[in-house]
This record gives structure tokens, C-alpha cells and sequence, in this order.
């Protein structure tokens, strides 16, 4: 599995889910923190989460199950495919 599959793996929401995937942006030199905030049933509801969990140094994304962004609320997505729209 390359680099990229791996990737495609961890963004992509279950079947008919949306997924809130989150990063805070570290100070310059250390690494960024990533996690997965959780998976919704609806895009409406990811995109609430995802705006709560974002301040000005962590950014929430939104995925599909494609492993497409929908929605960020800030800074260029951690993966972005078709479907991407701010």
C-alpha cells in the first residue's frame, strides 16, 4: 500500500458518513497533531463539529466516502479531491 492509499484510507469516512478530521498547527520545528474528531451521519452535523473544534491553530476538515473534502474551516485541506468546496 503506498503512501497515498494510506492516506485515502484514514480521511474516508464509512458509507454514507461524513468525517471530521482534525489538525493543530505546532510551532515551527515540531510536528503537527492530528486526530479524528468522529464520523456523522450527515454532512450538516460534520460541518457543526467541525466548527466547533476549530480556533485560530486547529483547523477541522470534512471528508466524505471518497475522501473528499466538503469543508474546511481553514488553511488548504490535509488531502484534497474532487468534491472540495470551502
Amino acid at each position: 500500500m503506498s503512501v497515498a492509499d494510506d492516506i485515502i484510507a484514514k480521511l474516508r469516512a464509512p458509507a454514507g458518513q461524513y468525517r471530521v478530521m482534525c489538525v493543530k498547527k505546532m510551532e515551527m520545528g515540531a510536528p503537527n497533531e492530528e486526530w479524528h474528531h468522529g464520523d456523522f451521519d450527515t454532512r450538516p452535523l460534520a460541518i457543526a463539529a467541525a466548527k466547533t473544534e476549530g480556533n485560530l491553530t486547529t483547523f477541522a476538515y470534512v471528508y466524505n466516502e471518497h475522501a473528499a473534502c466538503s469543508y474546511c474551516n481553514g488553511g488548504p485541506p490535509i488531502f484534497k479531491r474532487d468534491g472540495y468546496k470551502r
